[in-house]
């Protein structure tokens, strides 16, 4: 199987490419768009605004440019638990010992000396997206439940911690809606387990569905509970989106007997905790959630409440 034929087997890898010359980019582009999808920008500051809504597989940076440097750029990628795969390689005229110590020290895969050989660079860039997606197999093997595909109770206690720390870092809020499906022990006796299952599954990947960034995290909680954790969200987001998902299990028109709305709903319990404020816990973050959820279960269910304000909101 030829080298062409191995690369062909995954799916058209993402690559950002980070240059303030057009030119650069130009070549860089032209040099990978046979086999990667390629997303230019000109400026370390733009870089990070895309990385906060999307996920690469390879990121090419240029480590000379105005106002924010490369190794600044890659410093920053590196603080964000979400990038912490991603390979960056970075595009530099010197191969001197300091420059190649500071590539590492911020954290960089590889380099890549100009003018850049083309098969080269590609040979780089292909052994690095398979050492990713490597990892992202392992990942899955270990970090996912295998039913829903969502995060599992090991990734909440090995990774979150993580997350948990680089948002004290920023003196930054947190928040976690913990969602419990309702009547689902009804539902099971009704339908049976394997329906069970499949509404699992649909439920899952509707909570996926709503989420927008990279990294906000799905976590199969229990049995029919899932604890949704949204880093940099505030109280009125955590709203909107604890409000969406209410309203998104519903329109899902589920058949459910049990219910009294005839289809399957969730219920959901939200808390917030602010980094420059209070210390954040983990433990404590998901007992006030639940405190919530057990409060919108007693109201009636197919609703949310917020932890504390306890402000009430239901989809009907």
């Amino acid at each position: 199987m030829s080298n062409d034929e191995d690369l062909s087997l995954i799916e058209k890898p993402l690559a950002l490419i980070v240059d303030d010359e057009q030119i650069s980019r130009t070549v860089l582009d032209t040099m990978l768009e046979s086999n990667y999808q390629c997303i230019s920008v000109n400026s370390g500051p733009s870089a990070l605004t895309w990385l906060a809504n999307h996920h690469p597989d390879v990121i090419i940076l240029d480590m000379n440019m105005p106002g924010m440097s490369g190794l600044e750029v890659c410093r920053h990628i590196k603080l964000l638990p979400e990038m912490q795969d991603v390979p960056v390689i970075f595009v530099t005229g010197s191969d001197s010992t300091e420059i190649q110590d500071a590539c590492w020290e911020s954290g960089a895969a590889d380099f890549a000396l100009k003018p850049v050989v083309a098969s080269t660079l590609l040979h780089r860039i292909k052994v690095h997206v398979q050492n990713k997606k490597r990892i992202e197999l392992l990942n899955e093997l270990t970090y996912k439940d295998h039913l829903t595909k969502m995060h599992n109770r090991y990734y909440l206690a090995q990774e979150v911690p993580n997350l948990i720390k680089q948002v004290i870092r920023d003196n930054a809020k947190l928040s976690a809606i913990l969602i419990d499906i309702d009547h689902f022990k009804g539902f099971n006796d009704t339908y049976g387990h394997l329906a069970g299952d499949n509404c699992l599954r649909q439920v899952a990947s509707t909570i996926a569905s709503v989420l927008r960034r990279p990294s906000d995290k799905v976590i199969r909680f229990g049995g029919e509970e899932f604890l949704v954790l949204l880093p940099y969200t505030d109280e009125s987001g955590c709203e909107v989106v604890a409000r969406i998902l209410v309203e998104s299990i519903k329109a899902l028109n589920i058949d459910n007997r049990v219910s009294k709305h005839n289809v399957l709903t969730i219920s959901a319990g939200c808390q917030v905790v602010n980094a420059a404020i209070e210390p954040i816990g983990l433990e404590t973050l998901i007992s006030d959630a639940d405190d919530a959820l057990l409060e919108a279960k007693s109201l009636g269910k197919n609703r949310y409440v917020r932890f504390a304000s306890r402000q009430l909101s239901s989809a009907g």
